[in-house]
């Protein structure tokens, strides 16, 4: 019997280096990968209802998620403005997506007339910046990884992400 693995899409947006660290310290408190971390907080800003509401003054054309609407419009905002804010110093990120994940993200793509890597960059920006996803985000990694142990053998979360934990 032949095992066969679903293909993987690889999305490469260029993110500050802040939120790189970020990712990186979600990575390190989950005990996964920076590319899993961003992977997971990625395909949550997707389906999230304010980081869509954040990003719907960027859209070209309409968008449907979770019975909700929004419509586009040729006199929306750029794109460019929400990315370049963020690119002090920059470096790329690669994450993996199934077919489906990678058709979600492109979905919102067609709505904003971007690529899926300049869509990918801007809902990890967004998401970030939405106090609600990454407290739900943190319950997430609390829950399910419990943290990594500090040098009393408890779980905890680093200053920088505590402002998320409930």
């Amino acid at each position: 019997m032949v095992w066969c693995q679903e293909r993987k899409y690889v999305v490469s947006p260029v993110i500050p280096q802040w939120m790189s660290s970020l990712l990186t310290e979600l990575a390190h408190q989950a005990s996964v990968g920076p590319a899993d971390a961003a992977r997971h907080l990625l395909l949550r800003a997707n389906q999230d209802i304010d980081v869509l509401d954040k990003l719907a003054p960027y859209f070209w054309r309409d968008y449907q998620c979770r019975g909700r609407t929004w419509l586009g419009s040729s006199d929306c905002l750029n794109l460019n403005e929400l990315l370049m804010a963020e690119r002090a110093f920059v470096e790329p990120l690669s994450i993996s997506l199934t077919r489906n994940e990678w058709f979600l993200v492109d979905n919102v793509a067609y709505a904003l007339c971007r690529s899926i890597h300049q869509t990918a960059a801007a809902l990890l920006i967004l998401a970030v910046h939405c106090d609600g996803l990454m407290t739900q985000y943190m319950a997430t990694l609390r829950d399910s990884f419990k943290g990594v142990p500090n040098v009393h053998g408890e779980h905890t979360l680093s200053p920088s992400l505590h402002r998320f934990a409930k």
